[in-house]
């Protein structure tokens, strides 16, 4: 797993379209990473839990409705200042997986939603370890798009110069050790109009490096398949079914 420096940073320079137009992560995703009984209040102290790579706070607001006690980690100051704005009574750091601001034992569980295939595995999972918990999981989550059926899915996904990770997958793509991790693959359906759909796309980091001119001409060609698509459907209300998967995996390293 190479991560690439040049995509890894662009994200900061559009926070705000990022966090309007990417998905949220399906409920039933959160429950299955998290385990049983996680909206529960028992009365015990909150399970403190990291989100690393949290970007503009997607996993982090929801994480917090759970009644966790979260701690926010992106090495991008304008990502945070978008995760404050959602979630402002959240603790937040500037950080990397490699280089984790938190104390040895503090953790339950790190998350990472979209961040995995960014960092350098390694000194990522050495990390994990140490700011684990006895008993601690890392937890794995992708948004993945669903376009095996064809359609007008497969096609604009075919115009990304680097797709998203697809649900042809398994456990060991993530370099954890063999046997130790589970995977969930969880499909929701996202109903989105033609808008929403053209400007997730601009939040891709294939697509956000491009060249401006390559850019707005792939846009506009995807523009034109889902506002076709849109009209094949005839529903009337302007708006079409995205289907995904919610990619889960988690992993309770072994003494």
């Amino acid at each position: 797993m190479t991560p690439d420096p040049t995509r890894a940073r662009v994200f900061g320079s559009f926070a705000e379209d990022y966090d309007r137009y990417r998905p949220d992560y399906p409920a039933e995703a959160l429950e299955w990473v998290l385990g049983e009984g996680v909206d529960e209040d028992n009365g015990e102290e909150p399970r403190r839990v990291a989100d690393v790579g949290a970007g503009t706070g997607k996993l982090t607001a929801a994480l917090a409705a759970r009644r966790l006690d979260v701690v926010a980690i992106d090495p991008d100051e304008a990502m945070l200042a978008q995760l404050a704005e959602r979630v402002p009574s959240v603790e937040r750091h500037v950080g990397r997986a490699e280089e984790l601001p938190l104390e040895d034992d503090s953790v339950d569980m790190v998350l990472l939603g979209q961040a995995w295939h960014w960092v350098e595995l390694e000194p990522a999972v050495a990390e994990v370890r140490r700011v684990l918990r006895p008993g601690g999981s890392l937890a794995l989550l992708w948004n993945t798009v669903e376009d095996d059926q064809g359609g007008w899915v497969a096609e604009i996904e075919s115009l990304d110069p680097a797709p998203p990770r697809t649900a042809d997958w398994s456990p060991d793509d993530v370099g954890l050790p063999e046997g130790e991790s589970e995977l969930a693959a969880i499909r929701w359906t996202w109903w989105v109009n033609v808008d929403q759909v053209v400007s997730n796309l601009a939040t891709h980091s294939g697509i956000a490096t491009l060249p401006d001119d390559e850019r707005e001409a792939l846009l506009d060609r995807a523009r034109g398949i889902v506002e076709r698509a849109v009209e094949e459907q005839d529903r009337g209300d302007g708006m079409i079914a995205w289907p995904h998967t919610c990619l889960c995996v988690r992993w309770t390293p072994r003494d």
